[in-house]
């Protein structure tokens, strides 16, 4: 939408083609290290299902025994798998909301990663409307559009009225909060300069900087934490077993 306001539409789809490839590459990266605790996670469910199968045909006490196995470990694995598959359907259906924007940016390594995502877009698409000559008010209400987050999106379209009155867009924005102090520096200078098209695009480079150092890290992180989320699973789930065979020995012991 902001490359037909501006004219830019090689360019948006050149933009588009890039942070397509870029998401591409992040979600081979998170299949790769997510491939052991995943495997780890499905083993451990198989092996809870297999401990009631078998106990169940041992004997009454074995069933008993037996039936508390796994009572941990499969609801978790169960809940964690089906608030997955809940995310993915959502988002192949496009479904898209101001609740789940505010969800993704309060969550701690995800939340850098969408801020930056959307600063980069919304710098980008500003910085081409601006330099297109569309009128600043016009600029910032698509560039707010084309930020792809509706909460960041609504914090820049704050900034509207005073942009409409004349106020400098640096001034406007400053309430906002969604530029960094170094960007908001970097804007005033361009407005100082006349290069506000440029600064912006350094903005959007600085932003895409960030974001992908960020999915990275996010990437790599990733792993080692769904790998603790099964070491403590199963550390729950080996002491409640041992406590419910000590218990067992001890009622038979006394009567």
């Amino acid at each position: 939408r902001a490359g037909e306001v501006g004219g830019l539409l090689d360019t948006c789809l050149a933009r588009i083609a890039e942070m397509l490839e870029r998401q591409y590459d992040l979600n081979q990266r998170i299949r790769q290290q997510t491939l052991m605790p995943k495997l780890t996670l499905g083993m451990g469910v198989l092996i809870s299902i297999a401990v009631k199968v078998v106990m169940r045909f041992v004997s009454s006490e074995g069933s008993a025994f037996g039936a508390t196995f796994g009572n941990v470990l499969v609801p978790a694995v169960g809940s964690v798998a089906a608030l997955y598959f809940i995310v993915v359907i959502l988002g192949r259906m496009g479904v898209n909301s101001r609740a789940l924007d505010q969800v993704k940016l309060s969550l701690p390594v995800v939340g850098k990663v969408a801020r930056t995502v959307a600063l980069a877009r919304f710098s980008r698409a500003f910085a081409g409307l601006y330099r297109a000559g569309v009128s600043v008010p016009e600029a910032l209400r698509t560039g707010a559009e084309a930020s792809g987050n509706q909460v960041i999106a609504g914090r820049i379209a704050t900034a509207l009225p005073a942009v409409q009155r004349g106020e400098r867009l640096s001034t406007a924005l400053t309430p906002t909060n969604v530029l960094p102090v170094m960007a908001m520096n970097m804007l005033r200078t361009g407005e100082e300069t006349g290069n506000v098209d440029d600064m912006l695009d350094k903005v959007a480079e600085y932003a895409e900087t960030e974001a992908e150092t960020a999915t990275r890290a996010m990437a790599v992180m990733l792993g080692p934490a769904m790998l603790i989320f099964v070491a403590v699973l199963v550390a729950i789930e080996v002491a409640r077993f041992f406590l419910n065979y000590f218990n067992t020995v001890l009622d038979f012991a006394n009567g």
